[in-house]
């Protein structure tokens, strides 16, 4: 017997269509929207740490192959300290092929970890792909953070912007008799003269110096280094050419000799340019409370 094979109706051939279309955009039939925060996450082909949580997700072809990809900020809880976040990481869905990729391990253990961990997608590099940017805050007395900036170019994520270049100026320097300091920035090759005598009270008061200007503090390491510069407590991208292209802004704290004392604020702006991030500008501020100055 012969049976008559039903001939599909137009829609229904319609609905395969778009299924099969969405499918193929997704990469191995999953769908971004599966990834939600608060969510755990384990991936094949990636050793994640066990209570790995998902933190932020946002979609962006970051590999370069004209389809979106989805990028999820994951980070562990510290079980007595759910607010920390240890091993912070980014791990990437290729759009197109639905494989995943991360940071190494030893890239992120001991840096990425702290507080409110957020993430920024934007160009750095102008190669018109987004990169990945990761900010945790430290949670230390000087209220700094960790940064991180990773190209997924060609689905390799090699890291544009670690902990060394989060140091920043790189400061360090001396107190001066007469209400001064000296200081150098190793990465701007420059030695300044800092006028501290709007201060003076503060220093005064903080046995730094006495009335007459001159440097008594008991350093209990004895050197001729006693101010130094702490990461960044802010750095957050700048777009300032309008071509798409991002910049970075960032903030630093100078003290000494111990912590609770600011010698200044430094800010600079860095471009990323032959694979490496150069100041573009740099300077530093003074806070002066005007209604006790003496």
């Amino acid at each position: 017997m012969i049976r008559r094979v039903p001939r599909l109706s137009a829609s229904v051939l319609l609905c395969c269509f778009f299924f099969l279309l969405l499918f193929a955009q997704t990469g191995a039939g999953a769908n971004p929207q599966e990834y939600q925060v608060g969510q755990k996450l384990s991936v094949p082909g990636l050793q994640l740490p066990e209570d790995t949580y998902i933190l932020h997700v946002q979609n962006a072809d970051v590999t370069g192959d004209g389809t979106e990809d989805t990028v999820i900020l994951v980070g562990q809880p510290q079980k007595d300290n759910p607010s920390f976040y240890k091993m912070v990481n980014v791990v990437v869905r290729n759009g197109k092929t639905g494989a995943f990729s991360a940071l190494s391990p030893m890239q992120v253990k001991d840096y990425l970890q702290g507080y409110e961990p957020t993430m920024f997608l934007g160009d750095f590099t102008g190669d018109k792909l987004k990169d990945v940017m990761v900010t945790v805050a430290t949670g230390g007395s000087g209220a700094t953070s960790n940064h991180l900036i990773a190209s997924w170019k060609n689905n390799k994520p090699v890291v544009i912007f670690g902990e060394n270049e989060n140091m920043g100026l790189k400061i360090k320097g001396r107190y001066l008799d007469g209400f001064k300091a000296e200081l150098h920035s190793e990465v701007l090759k420059k030695t300044f003269i800092v006028d501290l005598s709007g201060l003076k009270k503060l220093y005064i008061d903080a046995n730094v110096y006495a009335p007459d200007g001159k440097y008594i503090y008991q350093d209990p390491s004895p050197g001729p280094i006693n101010i130094f510069s702490d990461p960044y407590y802010s750095l957050v991208p700048v777009e300032a050419d309008n071509d798409g292209v991002y910049d970075l802004q960032g903030k630093q704290n100078v003290w000494g000799p111990i912590h609770i004392i600011t010698v200044t604020d430094v800010s600079s702006t860095w471009k990323y340019k032959d694979k490496k991030w150069t100041p573009i500008d740099a300077n530093y501020t003074l806070t002066y409370n005007i209604m006790n100055n003496n």
